[in-house]
C-alpha cells in the first residue's frame, strides 16, 4: 500500500526518537537506587549492610530494565526495512513511548512502597498498557504487509507481559512484596515458546 507524502513519516527519524526515549527512561530507572543524604558510614560493615537493604529497589529496576530491553528490541524489529511509516503508526508508537517514560516513575514508586498494593496495580496498569499498544502497532504492521521478523512471536510475548502484569496484581491481594515476582515469567519466554 504506497503512502501519501502527508501521511506518512520517516521510519530513521522514528526510529532515532523512539532509541532516545527508550534510553532516557532505561537510564532514568536507576536513579531512585540511592542511599540516604544523610547516611554516614561508619565501617564498610554498615555501608554492605544498607547497600543490601537496597535489595527490593534494585530487583524492581532489574526486572523493569530488561522487560523494557526486550520491549525495545521487538519495537526496533517492527517495521524494520521501511523507508516511511503511516501516521497512524507514528501516533500509536508516540503513544507507547509515553508509556515507556512513565516506567520510571512506576518503578519508584514500587520499589519505595512495594508493601502497598496499588504501587503494584499502578506498576503492572503502565506495564499493560505499553504491551497493549505495542499489540496495537503489530497489527498496524501486519495489516500494512510489512514483514516483520517474529511478529507473531513478538505478540505472544506481549500477551505474555499482559499476563504477568495480571498475575502480579492478583498477588498484591495477598502479598504485595512478592508481586514483582511475576515479572519473571517473561524471562522464561523461550523455554514457554517451546511448548506452546
Amino acid at each position: 500500500m504506497p503512502l501519501h507524502r502527508h501521511d506518512s513519516i520517516s521510519k530513521t527519524r522514528l526510529d532515532a526518537l523512539s532509541d532516545a526515549m527508550f534510553g532516557v527512561a532505561m537510564t532514568l530507572l536507576v536513579i531512585d537506587i540511592r542511599l540516604p543524604e544523610a547516611f554516614d558510614p561508619k565501617s564498610g560493615a554498615e555501608l554492605l549492610h544498607a547497600v543490601g537493604e537496597l535489595r527490593s529497589k534494585f530487583l524492581v529496576y532489574l526486572i523493569t530494565f530488561f522487560v523494557v530491553g526486550l520491549r525495545w528490541f521487538s519495537s526496533s524489529r517492527l517495521a524494520a526495512g521501511q523507508e516511511t511509516v503511516t501516521g497512524q503508526f507514528a501516533r500509536w508508537t508516540l503513544l507507547h513511548l509515553f508509556l515507556i517514560t512513565c516506567l520510571p516513575f512506576s518503578t519508584m514508586l514500587i520499589g519505595r512502597y512495594a508493601e502497598l498494593a496499588p504501587s503494584v496495580w499502578i506498576y503492572a496498569a503502565n506495564m499493560a498498557l505499553a504491551a497493549l499498544v505495542s499489540i496495537r502497532l503489530n497489527m498496524i504492521a501486519d495489516r500494512e504487509g510489512w514483514h516483520t521478523d517474529g511478529l507473531r512471536e513478538g505478540t505472544w510475548a506481549l500477551w505474555l507481559l499482559i499476563a504477568s502484569a495480571l498475575i502480579s496484581v492478583a498477588i498484591s491481594f495477598f502479598a504485595p512484596t512478592w508481586a514483582m515476582l511475576a515479572y519473571l515469567l517473561n524471562f522464561m519466554r523461550p523455554v514457554l515458546h517451546r511448548h506452546r
